[in-house]
C-alpha cells in the first residue's frame, strides 16, 4: 500500500509480513511451557515495577537513554566513515 508521497506504508508491510510469517511457523513446540510459569513470568515485570521507588524507575531509564544514544552515536559514526571511504 502506497502513502500520500507515494513511497509505501512500512507499518502496513511490516504488519503483513508478520501475519504471513506466524502463519507459517510452526508453534506446537510452544505447548510444553508450564503455564503456571509462563503466567508468573508475565506478573514478574509487573510485581519488579511497583517494588521501584521513583528515583530508581528514573536511574533505569536514564541508563537505557543514555545507552540507546551511545549506539545511535557509534552507527551513526561508522555510517559516516563508511561513506567516507
Amino acid at each position: 500500500m502506497r502513502n500520500r508521497r507515494g513511497g509505501f506504508q512500512t507499518g502496513y508491510l511490516d504488519a503483513r509480513v508478520i501475519l504471513f510469517t506466524d502463519q507459517m511457523i510452526d508453534h506446537s513446540a510452544n505447548k510444553t511451557k508450564n503455564l503456571a510459569a509462563v503466567e508468573l513470568g508475565r506478573r514478574g515485570g509487573q510485581a519488579r515495577a511497583k517494588a521501584l521507588t521513583a528515583k530508581e524507575r528514573k536511574a533505569i531509564a536514564m541508563k537505557a537513554s543514555r545507552a540507546a544514544a551511545k549506539k545511535r552515536t557509534a552507527e551513526a559514526k561508522a555510517k559516516k566513515k563508511t561513506k567516507g571511504t
